[in-house]
């Protein structure tokens, strides 16, 4: 097993671990709660990057890269929420809109990113340990 892929194994599981942990020890805190989703995403992440690295074809590492993609956009959301729980800003945290103006750049910076519309495309290349993506803008 490459030395790369095994390391983010250890790490996936010491996410899932650390989240888990904190989920157990403090059940009833929104800030337990929201360090478990970040611990999932930043796992996800790693899972992810495994299986693209063991990925045979471009297809397959393109279908991985696009399931790791949502969990890195969605990882500095998580991480502001989390942030502004554990600053005990709760009359900003009680506002309705305060949730979609923290998750709702994430969601179109996925989107963005997997439309093939936009003005680049990326290409995946097998290097010597894993894939590498290239991103080419197009210039009209």
């Amino acid at each position: 097993m490459d030395i790369f892929i095994a390391t983010s194994l250890i790490v996936m599981v010491v996410y899932l671990y650390l989240g888990f942990y904190v989920f157990s020890v403090l059940k009833d805190s929104k800030l337990s709660n929201k360090y478990l989703y970040f611990c999932v995403g930043l796992s996800v992440n790693s899972l992810a990057y495994v299986f693209m690295n063991f990925a045979d074809s471009k297809d397959d590492a393109w279908t991985w890269y696009k399931i790791s993609l949502y969990s890195t956009a969605l990882t500095a959301s998580i991480l502001t929420d989390f942030y502004l729980e554990l600053s005990e800003r709760q009359n900003l945290l009680s506002k309705w809109w305060i949730y979609p103006v923290i998750y709702f750049p994430a969601l179109i910076f996925a989107y963005v990113a997997l439309d093939p519309g936009t003005n680049y495309f990326q290409y995946f290349v097998k290097a010597n340990y894993s894939w590498s993506f290239l991103y080419a803008f197009k210039v009209n």
